[in-house]
């Protein structure tokens, strides 16, 4: 248990040490040294922790708990990730060299890396919403890093497509990211807190093997899903990732190609053993199938038709992710 909580606290006490020098490289390398101790524990628990659930009291009159699951999923998931995010962090250290805002930007590094690890470990679905709300954070933070809105740091061109500005400014995309996360997040609240007043619990291990689900409906599920189709930029919640291309390219690489939407639907896929279980779960399932084949449609096309690389690279990844949540329905 406490390796996996290192694991995933790592670059998280990392960012918190950097607050204490006002120097950038010891910012830098701090954080980097702390998300390469997160990826080579990810791939000791990987390769030598026996597979099961861990948990540690938290708010027993909720259900809170900050459990871990180890399984087929989250062992090799959690790999990728940490890996996924050291080398992220290496490139950073020469990329964002000089940058105005160290201090805001490494921080913020750490604390997305954290959170991110938190949801896919999180056996708790308490304890996965503050993953989940994490990373929601962590993206408007890096998303707006450039927030002095300097036309070169401008995404997409000056011009308006159906009287609609077809250009975004860092500090806009930030804020235009966070409140669409914010909306799918809100229903995906509601949709745990009915999981736990049906169930009497918010484990998913133990939703696995829940017979009150019988009686759940299908609605939560719909509610739940929400939360996955914006954090997934999945139609019509697609287009924060466009505009989100206005961060840094290591931002881009972090939040929007390697990790932090992809949660939305790796959640979609550990859940789908479990929502098999609800009566009527069939209309669920189809609309993530339509939502996914909508989003691999609508965000090809803009692939294809876009003019600046950084939307192209938007566009194919949503078109990706439609086809795993179509796939996962």
């Amino acid at each position: 248990m406490e390796v996996v909580l290192l694991t995933i606290f790592a670059p998280l006490i990392a960012s918190l040490i950097s607050l204490f020098s006002t120097v950038e490289k010891f910012k830098a390398w701090a954080v980097t040294l702390g998300t390469f101790v997160s990826a080579l524990l990810a791939t000791y628990v990987y390769t030598s922790i026996q597979a099961g659930v861990y948990s540690v009291s938290w708010i027993g009159s909720v259900g809170a708990e900050i459990a871990v699951r180890l399984d087929h999923f989250s062992l090799p998931m959690g790999v990728l990730v940490a890996w996924l995010i050291a080398a992220i962090s290496l490139y950073s250290v020469k990329y964002m060299e000089g940058d105005y805002r160290p201090g805001w930007y490494w921080f913020f590094f750490g604390f997305f890396a954290t959170s991110m690890l938190i949801i896919v470990y999180a056996d708790n679905l308490w304890f996965l919403l503050a993953g989940w709300e994490g990373v929601g954070l962590a993206s408007w933070a890096l998303i707006g890093h450039w927030y002095r809105d300097e036309y070169d740091k401008w995404v997409g061109k000056e011009e308006k497509v159906f009287g609609v500005p077809y250009w975004w400014t860092p500090s806009k995309a930030g804020l235009r990211a966070i409140l669409t996360v914010r909306f799918g997040d809100s229903f995906f609240l509601v949709a745990i807190a009915l999981f736990y007043a049906v169930t009497g619990t918010v484990s998913l291990t133990a939703l696995t093997h829940a017979g009150a689900l019988k009686t759940l409906g299908v609605v939560p599920l719909l509610f739940f899903a929400l939360g996955p189709f914006t954090k997934s930029a999945q139609f019509p919640f697609h287009e924060w990732l466009l505009t989100a291309m206005t961060g840094p390219t290591s931002v881009s690489a972090l939040i929007h190609a390697a990790t932090m939407v992809k949660a939305g639907v790796y959640v979609l896929i550990v859940t789908t053993p479990i929502f098999l279980l609800v009566p009527g779960a069939e209309l669920y399932f189809w609309v993530v199938v339509v939502v996914g084949v909508a989003t691999a449609l609508v965000a090809t096309i803009i692939a294809l038709t876009a003019m600046e690389f950084k939307l192209v690279l938007a566009g194919s990844t949503a078109a990706n992710l439609g086809i795993i949540a179509a796939a996962a329905g």
